[in-house]
């Protein structure tokens, strides 16, 4: 197993601040995403229903958003107004924020694991239970 994290490792990355000041550097990892997505999505549908009591309709469409982004644009805002959700001592932590608009709703995902990697997707459907097919 320690040769397949090794070979994954990719240079490091710059960790920046909300205001997009550089804090240092982090090791960088390279992983498959048709592994890994599936079982965060499988996350974010329970942590959907854990906080909001609701069920995401099974068709949903997750946009994952990749870490260097989050700290431009509007994603800080979002964050700062996002709840804190469940969390697990130093293993994993959760923040999520769901926002309705008209007959639309969107919700935020930030999980993070081992204080360190964080996972970022967004999640838009409509009032009525459809999938939008929105996002970047």
């Amino acid at each position: 197993m320690r040769s397949e994290v090794l070979a994954g490792l990719v240079p490091r990355e710059g960790v920046y601040s909300a205001g997009g000041i550089l804090l240092g550097q982090a090791p960088g990892i390279r992983f498959k995403r048709e592994r890994v997505y599936p079982s965060l999505e499988k996350m974010v549908l329970g942590l959907y229903f854990y906080h909001t009591g609701k069920l995401l309709p099974r068709d949903v469409k997750f946009r994952w958003v990749e870490a260097h982004k989050l700290h431009f644009g509007r994603f800080p805002e979002y964050f700062q107004a996002a709840t804190d959700g469940l969390a697990y001592d130093d293993v994993f932590e959760c923040r999520y924020l769901v926002v309705r608009e008209g007959d639309r709703e969107g919700s935020l995902w930030w999980l993070r694991f081992y204080r360190a990697t964080i996972f970022h997707c967004f999640v838009i459907t409509s009032r009525d239970g459809t999938v939008e097919d929105h996002g970047p």
